[in-house]
């Protein structure tokens, strides 16, 4: 339904605004470009393909991304340009890639090193954001780094399980305040 909407330059129906580099905008483009490869479907790949490279400039930059926002959100997408890298060996996605990995080097964390959510959000993490960060951090570390820090990426489920999850149901809560402001936070745990 939302069909090139998502591309950069366009206007995002669902959004109502103009198209971003967002979880979503990877997401989908992810989700069609692996049912074109399950299904040997060239034009579903090139559909993934095409979303996302309407926003990677040739030297890297990536349209709308902002690293300075440190959002964890804007990573998901860079999942896509691992694939494409790898795909298409266009040092484009390599360049881009490395882009949001330098945000996650220099990204804020709580007391316990896992990511803040977001700058606007400090202090506080997220369960998706270990959806959000984890895989894109996890998949970089694998294709470019020779001695990659994995516990680096290990240390923000740790720090979901420790501080998310339940120990009565087994479930997770959607977030923990490290700083116990937030007034969904409890001031205690």
């Amino acid at each position: 339904r939302r069909g090139r909407s998502l591309e950069y330059g366009q206007h995002d129906l669902e959004a109502e605004r103009g198209a971003r580099w967002s979880y979503t905008t990877g997401l989908l483009a992810q989700a069609v470009f692996d049912a074109g490869v399950f299904f040997d479907n060239g034009r579903y790949r090139q559909f993934g393909e095409d979303i996302i490279s309407s926003y990677v400039a040739p030297d890297g930059t990536v349209a709308t991304y902002e690293a300075e926002d440190y959002n964890v959100d804007q990573i998901n997408s860079g999942k896509m340009l691992l694939r494409l890298y790898k795909s298409t060996g266009e040092e484009r996605y390599k360049l881009a890639a490395e882009k949001l990995h330098a945000q996650l080097e220099d990204h804020p964390k709580t007391s316990e090193g896992a990511f803040w959510h977001k700058k606007i959000y400090p202090w506080q993490v997220w369960l998706d954001g270990v959806y959000m960060a984890g895989p894109f951090h996890a998949g970089y570390y694998a294709e470019f780094v020779e001695n990659p820090d994995w516990d680096d990426v290990v240390q923000e489920f740790r720090t979901c399980y420790k501080h998310l999850r339940d120990p009565r149901t087994g479930l997770y809560f959607h977030a923990w305040d490290e700083k116990r402001v937030q007034g969904w936070a409890d001031p205690q745990t």
